[in-house]
């Protein structure tokens, strides 16, 4: 909360010597400050009820940089240069924030670090078949297991809790929900 409050008053200072006097003045850093933390808002709004951000992370971040554009300029045109980087970053401060905290959110939707971990995995050792399973998942609006689940049924026949026999799971091959996917290994 300190961030914002700094950076608004910041702000509500360089409207009012650009012409903007009182209650203008802190419109001015309403309309810009407001704007980037509706979108932060709405997309930790949409995270938490397990839905896409969409371009809300984007926008976010656009309408925290033009903040800290305006409060560079006005530091710059204070104190000079340290002045106006430090409101600056002071700006974009409270929206990385929230950026880190929704990144720690969207991972713990997702399974936790855990789950996130065997994603980045798949996706590094089966490149083709998580492209595939992507598709999959945007085409019909499936959840990824389902989406890993058939794709791994299309490229392989059986799906990856099957084994046929004189195969065993392998340990570093575990889908979502700790299914592995069947090895072939030859009998000697």
């Amino acid at each position: 909360m300190l961030p914002i409050t700094l950076a608004w008053h910041a702000q509500a200072l360089f409207a009012d010597t650009i012409g903007f006097h009182g209650a203008w003045a802190n419109a001015f850093p309403g309309a810009v400050e407001v704007a980037a933390w509706v979108c932060v808002f709405e997309s930790a709004r949409r995270i938490h009820a397990g839905r896409a951000a969409g371009s809300l992370r984007y926008w976010t971040w656009v309408l925290a940089g033009f903040a800290a554009a305006i409060n560079a300029a006005h530091g710059l045109h204070d104190g000079g240069l340290p002045e106006g980087l430090s409101l600056a970053g002071l700006s974009l401060l409270g929206v990385l924030l929230h950026t880190i905290r929704q990144g720690l959110d969207r991972a713990e939707h997702a399974g936790g670090v855990l789950a996130v971990r065997r994603a980045v995995w798949r996706r590094v050792r089966y490149p083709r078949l998580s492209l595939a399973a992507a598709s999959i998942r945007a085409a019909r609006e499936l959840d990824a297991a389902t989406a890993w689940r058939l794709a791994w049924t299309d490229r392989y026949g059986v799906g990856p809790g099957h084994h046929p026999p004189g195969t065993a799971p392998g340990p570093a091959d575990r889908g979502p929900g700790g299914q592995g996917r069947p090895h072939r290994r030859s009998q000697r």
